[in-house]
């Protein structure tokens, strides 16, 4: 004869887990819904916001709401928020600096270095500044060309010749782009990339 109790509560223990995972993956979902859904504030809220430490949470949402709203300069959305959760302001803000904005690029740097020196009172913390500048980084991705690989609906092989000469470049110079970029690239995998696409 077969424990009843031994047996209902396994399924009960089976269902709470799938119960327990579908709230989590809600309460992951409800915070970018809430920040996308919050009231909008004043620059001066928002400055208070910011000095202020013990913050609630609908607080909390709304900084979020008026930093996104003023880094974007676009009505925010969770989908804004999730974006910028994983990290695409600084991939938009390289992007525009490698392409449309490269004019402007080193007069940003040097309003950055000038900042600052002035908050510094006149010294600089080394690791801080290299951090800041952007120079650096798009000179590097012009150095490897990598503006090729940016035109929309162009299919690439890993076997085609652009990218053999991209990988044997990024290979060669794998420790100065992981310097500057933050991109490890291993000898190892790098003959691994199947393909690259821009759509």
């Amino acid at each position: 004869m077969v424990n009843c109790d031994r047996h209902w509560k396994g399924r009960l223990r089976h269902r709470n887990r799938h119960v327990m995972i579908v709230l989590g993956i809600i309460a992951l979902a409800q915070p970018t819904a809430g920040i996308a859904d919050s009231d909008e504030i004043s620059g001066t809220e928002l400055k208070k916001l910011q000095d202020k430490r013990a913050k609630t949470k609908t607080e909390r949402h709304q900084q979020r709401l008026a930093e996104l709203s003023r880094r974007y300069e676009i009505d925010v959305t969770p989908e804004l928020v999730e974006k910028d959760d994983n990290g695409w302001y600084p991939q938009l803000r390289m992007h525009y600096y490698l392409t449309l904005g490269r004019e402007f690029l080193t007069t940003r740097d040097a309003k950055r270095a000038k900042a600052q020196l002035e908050t510094g009172e006149n010294s600089i913390c080394q690791p801080d500044f290299n951090k800041r500048q952007i120079v650096p980084s798009v000179l590097l991705l012009e150095s490897l060309n990598l503006l090729q690989f940016l035109t929309p609906d162009v299919h690439l092989r890993g076997s085609d010749e652009k990218m053999v000469e991209f990988k044997v470049l990024a290979v060669t110079h794998r420790h100065v782009i992981e310097n500057y970029l933050n991109v490890s690239i291993s000898e190892k995998h790098v003959g691994e990339v199947r393909s690259w696409s821009m759509s």
